[in-house]
């Protein structure tokens, strides 16, 4: 049986992967058929940027904090393999 924290590394690394897959199609749904990124208004920029640069922020601390909690939650199993 794995430890809780292996599960909960999981659900936040594939959260980040989530958030990160999200923010790369509003980028892709933004793009014109010449690759210009095209907005409403000049407000409407200002916070898409600053929601996607707070949004990759999360994300990036979710995917260490993920990751250093599957390391944890491997390192009994790890610990089995590799005690000859």
């Amino acid at each position: 049986m794995r430890q809780p924290s292996f599960f909960l590394g999981l659900v936040l690394f594939g959260t980040a992967y989530a958030l990160g897959l999200w923010l790369g199609k509003r980028k892709f749904v933004r793009m014109s058929s010449g690759g210009v990124e095209q907005f409403k208004s000049y407000g409407a920029m200002l916070w898409a940027r600053f929601l996607e640069v707070v949004a990759r922020v999360i994300a990036s601390i979710l995917a260490i904090i993920g990751a250093f909690l599957l390391l944890d939650g491997l390192s009994p199993w790890l610990h089995s393999i590799l005690d000859f």
